[in-house]
């Protein structure tokens, strides 16, 4: 078993796509995966998942019946990678199954294993994960079928499929123990990692406290230099869906937007140009306007010729957010694009959204044409 996850891990490590191998392994592990250990079964799963190959529903319920009863055996990364396969798999896990995992993972907090990513990693794929439902009234499913039950569910048509309220974890508890956690390593984490972190936490509803909060700022200054574009916009939207002052203590750091003003203006020339719709989305987040200068920097290296039309229409829905007046807001873009450019970015737009926005700005537009 471990010599089908280091081969299959090899692969995605490699970035060697070899589809004939990936169906090789599942058929080869099923019915066995009882014979696994714990970093084998988390090694195949991760392996299979990494190129979007989803084995079939047996050989899930096993991997998910296997893993529950050897929950407390796995280690920080491995749980990590499981729940990871189990993202990209779409796989709706029960509650016991998900409220094990999180207490095996938190009991490797301060250990050696435990490092900046594959925290990060851990709970980027628990929101990923489909929302956990409460097993059914009166339910005495004993525990080692709660791996398989929890996947059964979502496909015969089970508790997992009903309209009812669902039960969502992690805990605020947990949470607030995870963000210590990450507090005492986040001068260790990577741009990506700390922009993923904070939208996860967005993602979950949690609100960081004001601690953490000045820790990472200050995390993200010393490693602004190593930002990409998409590390960027996703710590900016992330910022924007957690509303600083309102459900964020504090308010945004005033030397973090310095900086994230300075550094995106790197990226006008070298960015492609749904990195920067990303980006200019980010500051309409948190409603930052970024100046006149910055806006024409935008204007100038995030419209090249052959832009894609449907994601020019987002960047201007963000630009009309921006500018406050839409009617000043129309008339800049029409002197500066164009009538033809813009009024097929809405009409395209239009075509795949029917909102409220992209009518009131096509609307405007129609005095220039």
């Amino acid at each position: 078993m471990m010599d089908c996850a280091r081969v299959v891990y090899g692969l995605a490590r490699l970035r060697l796509h070899v589809p004939r191998l990936l169906a090789a392994v599942e058929q080869h592990t099923a019915g066995q995966l009882s014979n696994a250990t714990p970093q084998a079964l988390a090694g195949i799963a991760v392996g299979l998942s990494h190129w979007g190959y989803k084995p079939r529903d047996g050989w899930i319920q096993e991997l998910m019946t296997q893993s529950f009863a050897s929950m407390s055996a796995f280690g920080a990364q491995d749980l990590a990678n499981l729940l990871f396969a189990l993202a990209c798999w779409e796989v709706s896990t029960s509650q016991p199954f998900l409220q094990r995992c999180l207490t095996a993972f938190r009991g490797h907090w301060d250990s050696a294993g435990c490092h900046a990513p594959t925290l990060v990693r851990f709970i980027f794929a628990v929101t990923q994960l489909p929302a956990c439902q409460p097993l059914p009234e009166g339910s005495t499913t004993s525990g080692q079928q709660q791996g398989e039950d929890s996947y059964s569910n979502k496909q015969t048509g089970g508790p997992a499929d009903r309209a009812v309220a669902t039960y969502r974890l992690p805990s605020f508890n947990w949470l607030v123990a995870f963000l210590s956690e990450c507090r005492r390593q986040i001068d260790r984490m990577k741009p990506a990692e700390l922009s993923t972190l904070l939208w996860s936490m967005a993602c979950l509803n949690h609100t960081p406290d004001l601690v953490f909060m000045e820790c990472w700022y200050r995390a993200c200054a010393v490693h602004m230099h190593a930002f990409t574009a998409q590390s960027l916009s996703t710590a900016l939207q992330a910022i924007g869906m957690l509303q600083p002052g309102k459900d964020v203590p504090g308010a945004i750091s005033g030397r973090w937007l310095q900086l994230v003003l300075q550094k995106s203006k790197t990226f006008m020339v070298s960015g492609s140009c749904s990195e920067l719709v990303k980006m200019l989305w980010g500051f309409a987040e948190i409603r930052v306007w970024p100046g006149q200068p910055w806006m024409d920097d935008w204007l100038e290296g995030g419209c090249p010729g052959g832009v894609n039309s449907l994601h020019f229409c987002c960047a201007m829905q963000r630009f009309l957010t921006l500018m406050g007046c839409l009617c000043c807001a129309t008339r800049l873009l029409v002197g500066v694009l164009g009538t033809a450019r813009i009024s097929k970015s809405v009409w395209v737009c239009g075509c795949h959204c029917h909102c409220f926005q992209h009518t009131k700005a096509f609307t405007l537009l129609l005095p220039f044409m």
